[in-house]
């Protein structure tokens, strides 16, 4: 590092320490000084790298599978329909975490890497990365009707239950209540 970049570091740390509230602990103003942002760029060029890379993979894999199955003529109908579900269930298996985790990470180390002050992005991407696993149950129940109907059915027998036993603590009550 030359002698005027880390001047200017230091200019820059100084006016952050400014900045800062009374109770914020000093000893975290010393860690910044080690971080180099350099091995940051080389990071995020290494994921888009890899991010690009699974993309073509799983675009030829997706692109096998569904011209493989429409060569199939041994198959029924019915199970290639099934077949056919079921691929876009995979897609939309592989799209949701996409969305709800990769690419509002990305965006924080990008928000992060070129020192933007971007408060009102950090409660937008937090709220997207905790609705991820609401998102990806439901995408799973909804793409795969199999799934969904043992849900339904499942959902359906417990209010059943439920309704029973509210009846019959009624009754119960009502039964008591004439006796006295």
């Amino acid at each position: 590092m030359s002698h005027l970049e880390v001047s200017l570091r230091t200019i820059d740390i100084d006016r952050y320490v400014q900045d800062l509230r009374d109770g914020f602990p000093g000893d975290l103003v010393n860690r910044w000084e080690c971080f180099v942002f350099y091995r940051l760029s080389v990071l995020v060029i290494m994921l888009t790298i890899i991010l690009s890379w699974w993309t073509v993979v799983l675009s030829a894999l997706l692109y096998h599978t569904l011209s493989v199955l429409n060569e199939m003529q041994t198959i029924s109908v019915k199970t290639k329909l099934y077949h056919q579900r079921m691929t876009k269930s995979l897609i939309l298996q592989i799209l949701v975490p996409l969305v709800t985790f990769v690419i509002p990470a990305a965006g924080s180390v990008l928000i992060f890497a070129a020192q933007i002050e971007a408060a009102e992005f950090a409660p937008l991407l937090l709220k997207i990365f905790s609705m991820g696993s609401i998102v990806h149950s439901l995408t799973l129940i909804l793409s795969n009707t199999n799934l969904r109907k043992a849900v339904l059915r499942k959902l359906v027998s417990v209010s059943v239950i439920e309704e029973e036993k509210t009846t019959n603590a009624l009754h119960s009550m009502v039964v008591k209540s004439v006796k006295k």
